[in-house]
């Protein structure tokens, strides 16, 4: 205010004034920074993230309704669903999903979101103009306008474009999860989820209760998935196990399968084993993969015990005591 009121001052009373530029910097965890180039940064932030939420949405799509058709490391959105290539066209369990996409992709937000942020480097290259008018308290603040593939993109005020980002983003999680649980009635979840059953041999003290005992008191487990296909030719090469636990308000809540075999049932024998190909991811909850070894003749235990030596934590056979 001062600044301006110089300006105001001088211009009536001399008819000219100096103007020297405002000094924005500030330090933020001892470094030194500027108004400017934070409210920039989180700009590009902002865009990029909204990417991403797009992306990880077809993540979700592939997991609950088309895994193990692609790896989730190739998938984003562009791979899933554009104007040029639709990969979930041939599926039946992806109708509802294939049209939210297709009304995703032909907005003018997911537009700007793709063609302001470089999608190789991961960056936005589209300059932000920040400043303050000279005669009043009015901030411009507004990213730059841009041409991309032929298209051209206006001017738009930095608030106006982050408030219509956050709604789009938002009616995409909506409409996508949405139409998720429409298409999950047309998923075979017998054949894709399928619970590991484990066999135990726990000592019990008088005063103790179910919930009170840990599988890793037991002498002796077995863990088991039960395959519905009976087809041999037909059970996938990959299995992915997660824990998950419906809580007594009717959530669920999930952990990582931290054990290394299970065994593979199939009606009533036992015809092989999955092994962990991947270690337990610490900072993340996710899905581990399995190795399926259809190989009766081998059993696990002779496996584990001519290959491992230290049955702790290991399935399908851990013995504490022998």
């Amino acid at each position: 205010m001062e600044y301006r009121s110089k300006i105001n001052y001088d211009l009536k009373n001399k008819g000219s004034a100096s103007i020297t530029l405002l000094d924005d910097s500030f330090e933020i965890f001892g470094y030194k920074t500027s108004l400017s180039f934070l409210i920039s940064k989180y700009i590009k932030d902002i865009i990029q993230y909204a990417n991403n939420i797009l992306d990880s949405l077809a993540q979700v799509v592939n997991c609950a309704l088309l895994y193990p058709q692609f790896p989730k490391d190739m998938v984003d959105f562009g791979f899933l669903y554009s104007n040029k290539k639709n990969r979930i066209a041939g599926f039946q369990t992806t109708k509802n999903v294939e049209r939210v996409f297709a009304n995703i992709s032909n907005a003018s937000e997911f537009t700007y979101l793709r063609k302001s942020n470089n999608r190789i480097k991961h960056i936005m290259d589209i300059p932000t103009t920040i400043g303050f008018n000279l005669f009043d308290d009015k901030m411009i603040a507004f990213i730059e306008g841009f041409v991309k593939n032929g298209m051209t993109f206006e001017d738009v005020k930095i608030n106006d474009k982050c408030n219509e980002i956050c709604n789009f983003i938002s009616d995409c999680i909506d409409n996508v999860c949405s139409a998720i649980l429409l298409d999950l009635a047309l998923v075979n979840h017998e054949y894709r989820f399928n619970e590991v059953s484990i066999y135990g041999q726990i000592a019990k003290n008088p005063d103790q209760t179910i919930e009170d005992i840990h599988l890793k008191d037991a002498d002796f487990l077995i863990a088991y998935v039960e395959i519905e296909e009976t087809d041999l030719s037909k059970i996938p090469s990959q299995l992915e196990l997660l824990f998950a636990t419906v809580r007594d308000d009717n959530s669920i809540e999930v952990f990582n399968y931290d054990y290394d075999l299970v065994l593979i049932k199939v009606e009533d024998n036992y015809v092989g084993y999955a092994e962990a190909c991947e270690p337990v991811d610490t900072d993340f909850i996710s899905y581990r993969k399995y190795n399926i070894i259809l190989d009766s003749s081998l059993t696990p235990f002779h496996y584990m015990w001519i290959t491992k030596g230290d049955y702790t934590n290991s399935y399908p056979l851990f013995l504490s005591k022998i």
